[in-house]
């Protein structure tokens, strides 16, 4: 009666785990075009963490005629990838570069950007809105910053 209990209390987790990746994952592909990555590179401007929500990284990326466009990056929440306010990896000025899906047209993804945050509204409705998947720090390393 025990090893039965337990069994199912494994399967359970598992099953768990198995289904909330799969939401993250169908999250992900419901709004961006996981099909091929981009890359961006740029200054960080703000970060924005969000526990249970998702993180973002506000970009100023060259445009060309010295002028900078300011891109949001969405990535998994704060709490997902260990991060709060003093253990960020990422400061203000680094400047970084990001492996990116892209939104789907008609997705309406900027529906997920915090709506009292006037700068991310702002780069989600100028179609500057990407699920970020890979950063590379200043020094070089590797971070995994959102699904694939």
């Amino acid at each position: 009666m025990v090893r039965g209990g337990f069994a199912a209390f494994v399967t359970g987790l598992w099953l768990a785990a198995f289904v909330g990746a799969a939401a993250q994952s169908s999250f992900v592909s419901q709004y961006y075009d996981t099909s091929r990555t981009e890359t961006l590179s740029g200054r960080i401007a703000s970060v924005v963490l969000q526990d249970s929500q998702h993180t973002f990284l506000l970009l100023d990326v060259a445009a060309g005629a010295g002028k900078a466009e300011r891109w949001a990056v969405e990535g998994s929440p704060a709490a997902e990838l260990g991060w709060t306010g003093r253990s960020a990896p990422v400061s203000l000025g680094d400047t970084i570069t990001v492996v990116v899906y892209r939104a789907k047209p008609g997705s309406k993804v900027a529906a997920i950007v915090p709506a009292d945050n006037a700068r991310l509204v702002e780069a989600a409705t100028a179609g500057r809105l990407v699920h970020g998947t890979e950063l590379t720090l200043p020094n070089g390393n590797k971070l995994a910053f959102g699904e694939r």
